[in-house]
């Protein structure tokens, strides 16, 4: 007799909850062994176990959202006291996933940038006070560099428009000709 995939799920829907409780007793009788074999399997199929997760949170997302919505909903407040303490327990992981999310690189990544640029801000060179923002073309997404918060806000309050910014220095300038001048 071969397999037959159509049998065996069929079996399997009508036997779910027998098949559960002999696992749930399998692995209560066996914990340790059972967690060992699934450390060993994660770590020999790392890929693999990262493509399924990648798929169950795709095919989840939609029934995630509302249920996460409707918890906020409930207690906002645990929510963001959760989250508080999340991230002051794993600040390398927060940093690394926002850097992920709004920009598309790695913590390594923007450590490699930071040490190219000399551990200082792209633009006026000083050795930042906190944490250098990552600059980024806002059309294309494409990461720039890293800037102090002072250089960073210029360039935004400038809309990245590089005559504007000509413009300013030649006004500064100017206005620095006229002061030496007038003394």
């Amino acid at each position: 007799m071969s397999y037959d995939p159509e049998y065996h799920r069929r079996y399997r829907e009508l036997h779910r909850e027998r098949i559960h409780e002999k696992k749930r007793q399998e692995y209560l009788s066996n914990k340790e062994t059972v967690k060992a074999r699934s450390r060993d399997w994660a770590v020999k199929n790392k890929d693999r176990k990262l493509a399924t997760a990648a798929d169950y949170r795709e095919r989840k997302r939609e029934q995630r959202l509302v249920y996460m919505k409707e918890r906020y909903q409930r207690n906002p407040q645990r929510h963001i006291s959760a989250m508080s303490a999340w991230r002051k327990a794993n600040p390398e992981l927060y940093r690394e996933q926002y850097l992920r999310a709004t920009f598309g690189i790695s913590l390594s990544a923007y450590n490699a940038l930071l040490v190219q640029q000399g551990g200082v801000c792209a633009i006026c060179k000083t050795t930042p006070k906190t944490v250098l923002a990552v600059d980024h073309d806002h059309d294309s997404g494409e990461v720039r560099g890293l800037l102090c918060s002072s250089c960073n806000t210029g360039l935004g309050h400038f809309n990245d428009d590089s005559r504007r910014m000509r413009c300013a220095v030649e006004y500064l300038e100017a206005a620095i000709k006229h002061k030496e001048i007038a003394v």
